[in-house]
């Protein structure tokens, strides 16, 4: 008999704050992958809550198999730890992505966008969107180079160096609270097999 699930998408950004959309999703089979599909293009679309609301049926064995998909655990993980950092920065007025470029810029000075894309594994379209929002908010500041008027850098204005001490303070909590229940070992695997996935040269030539 088919399963009924039921999704809430609360959806953030230009979209209406807290507004639900109810979508009904029927599994004829336990290797429909149609939700995990779902997933994935939730993060893409910048959805901040994903939830199971109901399954209809008193046993629903293609659970068991769609819990052993690494992309929905990863998804499922991935919304966890980003939940977890969103709200520990959002008293700064920056966002996970955000912190990403100031981190970049607090360590390097000034860097090309091209630069920091590689750094954070994002789009440069995705990156320059990112940056629009920064400048207006104050953070950073574009500067053309002097040796190449053609190039454009980025820095950190003084109010974005300012949020260095208290954004550290607040991602390293949320490291803290993540992993409180595992074992430096298990922390330091988890990190490393995170990084193979991802391709993360930097972690990955760990010893």
């Amino acid at each position: 008999m088919p399963v009924c699930i039921t999704l809430s998408l609360r959806t953030s950004g230009n979209k209406k704050p807290n507004s639900c959309i109810q979508n009904n999703f029927v599994w004829k089979t336990p290797a429909d992958c149609a939700i995990i599909d779902l997933y994935f293009s939730i993060l893409a679309e910048d959805f901040l809550c994903v939830e199971l609301l109901t399954v209809f049926g008193s046993r629903c064995p293609f659970l068991e198999e769609l819990y052993q998909c690494i992309n929905f655990l990863l998804t499922v993980s991935q919304h966890a730890v980003f939940q977890n950092l969103h709200e520990r920065l959002d008293r700064f007025g920056i966002t996970p992505g955000q912190y990403a470029v100031l981190y970049c810029l607090w360590n390097k000075g000034e860097i090309t966008p091209k630069e920091i894309s590689q750094a954070v594994f994002l789009e440069m379209s995705t990156v320059s969107g990112v940056l629009d929002r920064m400048q207006k908010k104050g953070l950073i500041q574009r500067v053309v180079d002097p040796n190449d008027r053609r190039s454009v850098r980025v820095a950190a204005t003084a109010e974005g160096m300012a949020l260095q001490e208290g954004v550290m303070r607040a991602v390293e909590e949320m490291n803290q609270d993540v992993l409180r229940d595992f074992t430096p070992e298990e922390t330091q695997l988890l990190r490393r097999c995170l990084a193979r996935i991802g391709n993360v040269s930097a972690l990955t030539s760990e010893a």
